[in-house]
């Protein structure tokens, strides 16, 4: 079976070569995998949300790595790995081997370990759900680097939409930016619509509909094993989620209203956070109740909310600042007031420096920082409106 296999997926590769071609643009990550990629471990992990440009990376660094091959696991699912990577360095001397999808693959980490620890092979692998390379039954944590390809900053989606190169940022040369550039902000609203790569040629709802279903029904069932009743359940916590203004809502009342214990929720919200539909934001400080804040990855709420654009306007600017600061890997928290309720504020810690950011709009002001004692407070505001400590929301969206 596995000669079977191999044959195909050597007739293949041309075709993966030239669809790899076929896409000019690069994600930040590109140049970093193939510029450092003799300095990064020989298994390099990707993972991230359906639709951000994980497959199409793999096929631009098939044309960019000699000596590699691609292949994408969820047509291989009952192949023997090792046996076809031991083939492939025989017959055909590759080097670089690159898995699209490994999830779907049962026992891949018995795979990569042997790929890794007998043929010496480099593994570049992408999954579309969040692994967690510490808990598998093999040793992978001291061989295994797992990046993250968040969804496009504003910045990649000016490059891909418009044309218009604009410098990179670090967070506190951001957060230092006192002015907007009007024709920047009037992006702003279509780019909150549309920050996955697939939907710069398929802007429908549809396309939401079918990534929302194939993580639901393929991602995370690979994953879990998960039932019927467990996939509509999931896909009814998100729609309802999408309601909640603020995120405001405690795991326990979730639980309540889908008649579920709170472990389990906790357990499906956990799945949904894995598959990068949700974020789940930390309160700060030791004695408080560690309840999450429970945000949306963009662009979901849009799609799946049934309110109007006002209603969530607030929560949808929440949702890009947490997706692009975690996207980067920057730990955000949320402050809570001296009753114990949830505030609009983030609290993050970056070089050394504490910050407190409140997003908003044009009503938004300071008096939203009475009784913090941070010294560094920012308004991040959209639309833009000039005063003491404000940066327009967009600037956040310069990251990468």
């Amino acid at each position: 079976m596995e000669n079977k296999i191999l044959q195909k997926l050597v007739q293949l590769q041309n075709d993966y070569r030239q669809q790899g071609k076929r896409f000019s643009f690069q994600r930040f990550l590109f140049k970093e995998l193939k510029e450092k990629e003799v300095k990064l471990p020989h298994i390099t992990g990707i993972s991230g949300l359906r639709g951000s440009g994980k497959t199409v990376l793999l096929l631009q660094l098939l044309n960019a790595l000699p000596q590699s091959f691609y292949i994408s696991l969820d047509t291989v699912e009952e192949a023997d790995l090792f046996v076809l990577a031991q083939e492939l360095v025989k017959r055909y001397r590759i080097s670089t081997l690159l898995l699209d999808e490994v999830h779907y693959l049962p026992r891949w980490a018995l795979y990569l370990k042997q790929i890794y620890d007998i043929l010496k092979l480099k593994l570049f692998f992408t999954s579309s759900v969040s692994l967690d390379i510490l808990t598998t039954r093999e040793d992978l944590s001291r061989r295994v680097r797992v990046l993250t390809l968040p969804i496009l900053s504003f910045r990649e989606y000016l490059a891909l939409t418009e044309q218009k190169t604009v410098s990179k940022l670090n967070l506190a040369q951001a957060l230092e930016v006192s002015e907007a550039d009007p024709e920047l902000e009037g992006y702003f609203w279509d780019y909150l619509n549309f920050p996955l790569p697939s939907q710069i040629q398929n802007k429908t709802p549809q396309l939401i509909t079918n990534i929302i279903e194939r993580i639901l029904v393929k991602d995370l069932t690979s994953e879990k094993a998960l039932n019927l009743s467990d996939q509509v359940l999931l896909k009814q916590i998100l729609k309802f989620l999408s309601q909640i203004p603020g995120g405001d809502i405690s795991v326990s009342q979730l639980a309540q209203n889908f008649k579920v214990s709170k472990y389990k929720m906790g357990q499906l919200l956990e799945l949904l956070e894995r598959a990068f539909l949700i974020n789940r934001i930390w309160p700060v400080g030791r004695n408080v109740l560690k309840e999450p804040k429970i945000l949306l990855n963009l662009p979901f709420r849009i799609y799946l909310s049934e309110k109007e654009v006002s209603e969530v306007m607030g929560i949808l600017k929440e949702d890009f600042l947490v997706s692009q600061l975690k996207g980067l890997g920057i730990r955000l928290k949320y402050l809570k007031t001296k009753r114990g309720r949830k505030t609009p504020d983030f609290y993050l810690k970056w070089q050394g420096k504490e910050y407190v950011i409140e997003v908003g709009g044009k009503s938004k002001g300071r008096n939203q920082f009475k009784g913090i004692e941070v010294k560094n407070k920012v308004l991040a505001l959209y639309p833009f409106s000039s005063q003491k400590s404000a940066v327009p929301l967009y600037v956040l969206g310069m990251l990468y």
